[in-house]
Parts: C-alpha cells; structure tokens; sequence
C-alpha cells in the first residue's frame, strides 16, 4: 500500500498542472482527436515526424514556410526577414485565443512601425469563417490558413495559443504556449526591437 500514499501526490500535482495548462490554452483540435483516437485504439495513426531541419526551437533559425491569407494572398515567413515576428497559432473556437486577441492587436498597432509583425495562423478553419473574426476583432496583420496543420508540424506545441517570437535575423528566441498579456508582449518584443 505505501507505493500508492506516495503516488497521490504526484498525481494530484500532474493534475494540477495539466488544468493550470488547460485554463490558458486550448489543445489543437487535429492533436484532441488524436489523443482521443489513440485512448480507443492501440493502432491509432502517430504523428507526422518533422522535416529533416527540425521543429522550431529557441537559439534555431526558424523553419520557413508559405500559406495563403484569408484574403488570397501567400505570405512566406523568410519575406519578413529584418523584422522582429511573433507566429502566432490560433483558433476562432479557442477561448483563451480570444482572450490573447486584444493584446496582439495593440501591440502589433504599438510596434509595427519600429519593424514588428505578427503571423496569424489559424488551425485548420475555412476561409470565410476566418475572414470575418479577423474583420471583428480588427486583425490588421497577416491572418494565415493553415487547413493541413504543415505549420503545426514545423512548429508543434502542446496547445493553442502558442506563440513563437522570432528575431531580425530569423532565430526563434521565445516560445509560449497559452495566452499572452500585454506586460508579457512588451518584455519579450521591446528587447528584439532594439537590435
């Protein structure tokens, strides 16, 4: 039995840690119904290794990639090169994406001018639907389609909103996963807008 008095703890803590994770961002929608196929069967399909670069991870160049707007257009990340990036993945279903929208939105408003953009990428939702949040919510910047998950291969997170702040020179410096305040937007762009 004292195998057991010493595992509740440790469960109670995982807990705690998994609803604190879970109040500040949602799990992408393709990665749920994974976990929820794979719950149920032993032969569920596995998750699509990441290209021969590797996933985007803090101190590497971030891996390129091209998707079209929710307006037709097809905007590749090495096109903003010499700017400071925040790609952001997101969904309209997603509360805690929501939440995170206003700041984005005054902060790229507050920065962009001192060579600041942000990368929208939507998981896996249509066009229309997309196009009329990002009208809503006043998404000035680039709002990306991403119906494949092929940026969510290149830059996996374990829950949505995740955020990847990279630099002039295209090196990811940070990663967060969950919703972003203002005060956490400032301390991690001001510092890049400086080089």
């Amino acid at each position: 039995m004292r195998p057991r008095s010493v595992l509740r703890p440790a469960v109670a803590l995982a807990v705690a840690a998994w609803v604190a994770i879970a109040a500040t961002s949602c799990l992408p929608q393709r990665q749920a119904q994974a976990a929820v196929a794979s719950t149920a069967s032993p032969t569920a399909p596995t998750a699509t290794p990441a290209p021969s670069r590797g996933p985007a991870a803090v101190g590497r160049p971030a891996p390129d990639f091209a998707l079209p707007t929710a307006k037709g257009q097809t905007v590749r990340l090495s096109d903003y090169r010499g700017q400071v990036v925040l790609v952001n993945l997101w969904a309209t279903w997603c509360p805690p994406c929501r939440m995170e929208l206003p700041e984005l939105v005054a902060a790229f408003n507050r920065y962009r001018d001192r060579g600041f953009t942000i990368l929208a990428v939507n998981q896996g939702e249509g066009r229309d639907e997309v196009q009329a949040f990002a009208g809503e919510y006043g998404m000035a910047f680039p709002v990306l389609l991403d119906p494949e998950g092929r940026v969510l291969s290149l830059y996996p997170t374990r829950g949505i909103p995740a955020s990847f702040l990279i630099d002039r020179q295209g090196v990811v410096r940070q990663i967060v996963i969950g919703a972003l305040d203002g005060d956490q937007l400032a301390q991690l762009v001001e510092p890049l807008l400086g080089r």
